[in-house]
Protein backbone atom coordinates (compact mmCIF):
# COMPACT_ATOMS: atom_id res chain seq x y z
CA UNK A 1 0.00 0.00 0.00
CA UNK A 2 0.77 3.62 -0.55
CA UNK A 3 -0.19 7.26 -0.21
CA UNK A 4 -2.88 7.96 -2.63
CA UNK A 5 -1.60 11.89 -2.16
CA UNK A 6 -0.39 14.71 -0.30
CA UNK A 7 -2.45 17.48 -0.10
CA UNK A 8 -1.87 20.95 0.94
CA UNK A 9 -4.86 22.53 3.20
CA UNK A 10 -4.26 26.67 3.76
CA UNK A 11 -7.58 27.15 3.44
CA UNK A 12 -8.74 30.30 5.38
CA UNK A 13 -11.51 28.93 6.91
CA UNK A 14 -9.07 26.65 8.71
CA UNK A 15 -7.43 26.80 12.22
CA UNK A 16 -4.24 25.56 11.98
CA UNK A 17 -1.90 25.00 8.83
CA UNK A 18 -0.76 22.11 7.44
CA UNK A 19 -0.95 19.17 4.89
CA UNK A 20 -2.96 16.00 4.92
CA UNK A 21 -1.79 12.32 3.50
CA UNK A 22 -4.58 10.42 1.89
CA UNK A 23 -3.97 6.54 2.72
CA UNK A 24 -4.87 3.77 -0.37
CA UNK A 25 -6.04 1.93 2.40
CA UNK A 26 -9.70 2.29 2.17
CA UNK A 27 -10.01 5.67 0.34
CA UNK A 28 -12.68 4.41 -1.97
CA UNK A 29 -14.68 5.74 1.62
CA UNK A 30 -13.64 9.28 0.59
CA UNK A 31 -15.51 8.60 -2.94
CA UNK A 32 -14.92 8.06 -6.63
CA UNK A 33 -13.10 11.75 -6.45
CA UNK A 34 -11.44 11.34 -2.98
CA UNK A 35 -9.32 14.72 -2.36
CA UNK A 36 -12.44 17.29 -2.01
CA UNK A 37 -14.05 14.80 0.19
CA UNK A 38 -10.82 13.89 2.18
CA UNK A 39 -10.27 17.63 2.78
CA UNK A 40 -13.77 18.18 3.77
CA UNK A 41 -12.91 15.61 6.33
CA UNK A 42 -9.76 16.73 7.37
CA UNK A 43 -11.43 20.66 7.79
CA UNK A 44 -14.40 19.18 10.16
CA UNK A 45 -12.17 17.28 12.33
CA UNK A 46 -9.54 20.45 12.64
CA UNK A 47 -12.53 23.02 13.80
CA UNK A 48 -12.99 20.39 16.70
CA UNK A 49 -9.79 20.94 17.80
CA UNK A 50 -9.12 23.53 20.70
CA UNK A 51 -5.45 24.22 21.14
CA UNK A 52 -2.74 26.49 20.59
CA UNK A 53 -0.97 24.48 17.74
CA UNK A 54 1.52 26.14 15.20
CA UNK A 55 0.51 23.40 12.34
CA UNK A 56 -0.30 19.96 11.93
CA UNK A 57 -0.57 17.03 9.63
CA UNK A 58 -3.17 14.48 9.12
CA UNK A 59 -3.37 10.82 8.31
CA UNK A 60 -6.29 9.60 6.38
CA UNK A 61 -7.82 6.26 5.51
CA UNK A 62 -10.98 3.99 5.68
CA UNK A 63 -11.54 1.36 7.60
CA UNK A 64 -14.75 -0.77 5.84
CA UNK A 65 -17.11 2.01 5.60
CA UNK A 66 -15.53 4.63 8.26
CA UNK A 67 -13.53 7.54 7.25
CA UNK A 68 -10.39 7.82 9.66
CA UNK A 69 -8.45 10.84 10.90
CA UNK A 70 -5.55 11.29 12.58
CA UNK A 71 -4.70 14.18 13.79
CA UNK A 72 -0.81 14.75 14.58
CA UNK A 73 -0.91 18.57 15.99
CA UNK A 74 2.51 20.43 16.91
CA UNK A 75 3.78 22.99 18.60
CA UNK A 76 5.89 23.97 21.85
CA UNK A 77 9.05 25.69 19.79
CA UNK A 78 7.59 29.48 19.71
CA UNK A 79 10.18 30.23 23.38
CA UNK A 80 12.40 27.82 22.45
CA UNK A 81 13.25 29.44 18.49
CA UNK A 82 12.91 27.46 15.16
CA UNK A 83 13.42 24.58 14.68
CA UNK A 84 13.58 24.06 18.26
CA UNK A 85 12.43 20.35 19.06
CA UNK A 86 8.17 20.56 19.00
CA UNK A 87 5.35 18.82 21.38
CA UNK A 88 3.72 16.54 19.24
CA UNK A 89 -0.07 15.50 20.22
CA UNK A 90 -2.43 13.09 18.24
CA UNK A 91 -5.83 12.53 17.98
CA UNK A 92 -7.58 9.86 15.89
CA UNK A 93 -11.53 10.43 14.74
CA UNK A 94 -13.36 7.95 12.96
CA UNK A 95 -15.91 9.39 10.60
CA UNK A 96 -15.76 12.86 12.34
CA UNK A 97 -16.21 11.45 15.74
CA UNK A 98 -13.12 11.34 18.20
CA UNK A 99 -12.04 8.03 19.56
CA UNK A 100 -11.03 8.54 22.83
CA UNK A 101 -8.48 5.12 22.92
CA UNK A 102 -7.48 4.72 19.15
CA UNK A 103 -6.37 1.27 18.55
CA UNK A 104 -2.87 2.22 17.16
CA UNK A 105 -1.19 5.25 16.12
CA UNK A 106 -1.19 5.46 13.05
CA UNK A 107 0.70 2.75 10.79
CA UNK A 108 4.40 2.62 9.12
CA UNK A 109 3.92 3.83 6.30
CA UNK A 110 2.33 6.84 8.63
CA UNK A 111 5.65 7.04 10.41
CA UNK A 112 7.63 6.96 7.41
CA UNK A 113 5.61 10.03 6.36
CA UNK A 114 6.06 11.85 9.86
CA UNK A 115 10.01 10.84 9.82
CA UNK A 116 10.25 12.46 6.36
CA UNK A 117 8.46 15.58 7.12
CA UNK A 118 10.24 16.22 10.07
CA UNK A 119 13.59 15.90 8.43
CA UNK A 120 12.19 18.46 6.33
CA UNK A 121 10.95 20.98 8.54
CA UNK A 122 14.33 21.08 10.14
CA UNK A 123 15.64 21.96 7.30
CA UNK A 124 13.93 24.98 6.28
CA UNK A 125 14.33 28.78 8.01
CA UNK A 126 10.93 29.27 9.38
CA UNK A 127 7.55 27.44 9.83
CA UNK A 128 6.07 29.72 6.82
CA UNK A 129 8.88 28.17 4.80
CA UNK A 130 7.75 25.05 5.52
CA UNK A 131 4.11 25.34 4.85
CA UNK A 132 5.29 26.88 1.91
CA UNK A 133 6.51 23.60 0.70
CA UNK A 134 6.65 20.29 1.35
CA UNK A 135 8.72 16.99 1.13
CA UNK A 136 8.92 15.37 -1.98
CA UNK A 137 8.50 11.16 -1.75
CA UNK A 138 9.32 8.32 -4.10
CA UNK A 139 6.11 7.60 -5.90
CA UNK A 140 6.45 4.31 -4.59
CA UNK A 141 4.84 6.21 -0.94
CA UNK A 142 3.53 8.69 -2.40
CA UNK A 143 1.64 8.61 -5.81
CA UNK A 144 0.15 12.48 -6.24
CA UNK A 145 1.03 15.77 -4.77
CA UNK A 146 -2.14 18.64 -4.50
Amino acid sequence: MVFYAQVKSFEKRLKFPGRFYLHDSGNEVFGSNPIPTAKKEFSGVLNKLDGDYLWVIGILWGDRSQRIVEVFFYGGIENNGWPGNPEVGYMQFCSGQLIARSRSLTCGEGLMVLGKEEEFRRSRGCLKDYLNDAPRFASTLVQRIF
